[in-house]
C-alpha cells in the first residue's frame, strides 16, 4: 500500500499536529544493555538489540526485525522495523519521518521511537541503550523530544511483544546491537541483510573454545594430568 503523506512541522510545538504521535509517559523503568557491536549468538538478548526472525506461521508470519526496547514483566516489548510504511511525514530540519507497523499488539496506538543528545527520561519516555553520543528512546512527551538539536525519529503504529522473559536468543534468529544509522537510515532489505551477515561471523564456529594460553587442554583435562 502507498504511503500517505502529510505536512509535519519540525518546530516543538507543531509535534502535537502529527495524527497520533504519542504522548506516551507508560514506561518508567529504565532499560539496561551494553554498547552496539556484533553480538555472539551465546550472547543473551539484551534491550538496545535487533531480533531478525525469519517467518514461522502463525506466529511469525513474514520477516521482522524486532528493536527490543523493554522487558517487561509478562515478556518483551519490540518493535517492528520490517513492518510496512503506513504514513510519511514532511519533516523540515528534521527530514522525513516514516511510520511503520510496528506490531499487531495495541495497532490503534503511535509510538515513537528516537535518538537524541538528550536524556530520554527528561522528556518523559524510556531510555534504551545506545553507543556513541545520541541516546535510543521510546515514548515521551513530543514537544521535549524534539527540543533537541540533533533527533531522529521513527513513528510506529503498535507493538510486537514476545510472550516470556527468556533472555536466550530464540531458534534460527540473529541478534546485532542497534545503532542510529541501522534504525533511522538503512533501508528495510538492506537492514535484514546487514543482521544477518553480522550475526552469522559472530556465530561461534565450535561449541568449545579451547584457550591458548593453557596449553590447549580444556579445563577437566587439565585437572586428570595435572
Amino acid at each position: 500500500m502507498a504511503a500517505r503523506s502529510a505536512k509535519f512541522q519540525g518546530g516543538p510545538d507543531a509535534a502535537t499536529e502529527i495524527p497520533g504521535f504519542p504522548r506516551n509517559r507508560s514506561c518508567e523503568v529504565a532499560s539496561t544493555g551494553r554498547p552496539a557491536q556484533a553480538v555472539d549468538m551465546r550472547d543473551p538478548l539484551d534491550t538496545g538489540m535487533l531480533l531478525a526472525q525469519e517467518p514461522c506461521p502463525p506466529q511469525i508470519p513474514r520477516r521482522r526485525i524486532l528493536f527490543l526496547v523493554h522487558r517487561a514483566a509478562d515478556g518483551w516489548i519490540g518493535l517492528d522495523l520490517l513492518g510496512e510504511e503506513i504514513a510519511r511525514f514532511r519533516g523540515g530540519k528534521f527530514g522525513d519521518v516514516r511510520c511503520l507497523r510496528g506490531g499487531d499488539a495495541h495497532a490503534e496506538s503511535t509510538f515513537s521511537l528516537y535518538a537524541t543528545e538528550l536524556d530520554p527520561e527528561d522528556c518523559g519516555g524510556l531510555r534504551v541503550p545506545a553507543p556513541g553520543p545520541l541516546r535510543f528512546g521510546f515514548g515521551g512527551d513530543p514537544a521535549r523530544i524534539l527540543r533537541g538539536k540533533r533527533v531522529r525519529l521513527l513513528l510506529l503504529r503498535g507493538l510486537t511483544p514476545i510472550a516470556g522473559r527468556s533472555r536466550a536468543v530464540p531458534d534460527g534468529a540473529a541478534v546485532l546491537r542497534a545503532t542510529p544509522e541501522l534504525v533511522f537510515e538503512m533501508p528495510q532489505r538492506s537492514l535484514w541483510l546487514a543482521v544477518r551477515r553480522a550475526a552469522s561471523s559472530a556465530r561461534p564456529t565450535s561449541r568449545w573454545r579451547i584457550p591458548t594460553d593453557r596449553g590447549g587442554a580444556p579445563d577437566s583435562a587439565r585437572a586428570r594430568t595435572g
